[in-house]
C-alpha cells in the first residue's frame, strides 16, 4: 500500500505525466511508522494476525534498517522528538485527528530520551521514517489534495485501524472525496478469510462492499 500510494502522490504533482491514477483503494494500510503508540497500537498490540511487535519488525525489514532498533521503534513515540517540527508532528496528531469513539482512553506516549548511544539509534532512524515515501500521511495538505478519490477499509481490532481513519481525515480536510469502510468487528487479514476452509461472515462483508465500490468508480 505504501509504495503505490507515495507513487500515487508523486504522479499527482507530477504535471508531466498525462496518466494519472483515477482512484486510490487502501485495504488496511500502513502509512506511517513515527508514532507506534496510537490507540489502535496500545488497544490491539496483542490481537492476532498482526501484532505490534510484528509490526515494529515489518517496519524495520521494509526500511532496510538494523531489525535490532525494534525495541526502540516500540517504546517511545517519535512525534514527540525535538527534532520534528510542530508542523509536520500534526500531520499525525491522532488526539485531533481521530474520533473520540476510538481514542477512547488512551493517551499519547511521550518520548522517553535515554542514553547517548540510544540517542544516537534514534538519530540514524528518523530520517527514514521521516520520508514522506515511507510515510505518506507525512505528506502535505496541497499534494492529498492532488490525489484521486478514494477507498479506505480499516477494522477495529487491527492495530493499523488509526493510520487509516487518520489519513481519511487528513483526505476529507484535504477536499478529496473518500468512502470509509470501518468493520467494528474485523481484524487485519479478515479479507481473506471469506473462501474455504475459513468462512468469516467480516471477510464476505468486506469483499462485497469493495467490489461495489469498484463497480460504482471504475
Amino acid at each position: 500500500h505504501t509504495n503505490t500510494l507515495s507513487l500515487s502522490s508523486q504522479i499527482s504533482i507530477d504535471d508531466s505525466v498525462s496518466v494519472k491514477f483515477s482512484v486510490q483503494a487502501l485495504i488496511y494500510p500502513v502509512l506511517q511508522g513515527l508514532d507506534l503508540n496510537t490507540p489502535s497500537h496500545q488497544q490491539n498490540h496483542n490481537i492476532p494476525i498482526l501484532h505490534r511487535f510484528i509490526m515494529a519488525r515489518f517496519w524495520l525489514l521494509y526500511l532496510g534498517v538494523d531489525t535490532s532498533l525494534h525495541p526502540l521503534l516500540l517504546s517511545p513515540s517519535f512525534l514527540h522528538h525535538p527534532s520534528i517540527p510542530p508542523s509536520l508532528r500534526s500531520h499525525l496528531n491522532w488526539t485531533n485527528l481521530l474520533p473520540a469513539k476510538h481514542i477512547k482512553h488512551y493517551k499519547p506516549v511521550g518520548m522517553e530520551m535515554g542514553s547517548q548511544e540510544v540517542m544516537g539509534q534514534e538519530g540514524n532512524l528518523l530520517p527514514v521514517l521521516l520520508d514522506v515515501r515511507a510515510a505518506p500521511l507525512l505528506a502535505e495538505q496541497g499534494v492529498l489534495g492532488r490525489t484521486p478519490r478514494a477507498y479506505i477499509l480499516t477494522c477495529e481490532y487491527d492495530v493499523l485501524r488509526d493510520d487509516g481513519l487518520m489519513y481519511t481525515r487528513r483526505l476529507q480536510d484535504a477536499g478529496v472525496t473518500v468512502s470509509s469502510h470501518h468493520y467494528d468487528d474485523g481484524f487485519h487479514g479478515a479479507l481473506s478469510f471469506a473462501h474455504w476452509p475459513f468462512f468469516f461472515d467480516v471477510g464476505k462483508r468486506m469483499i462485497r462492499g469493495y467490489m461495489d465500490w469498484l463497480q460504482e468508480n471504475l
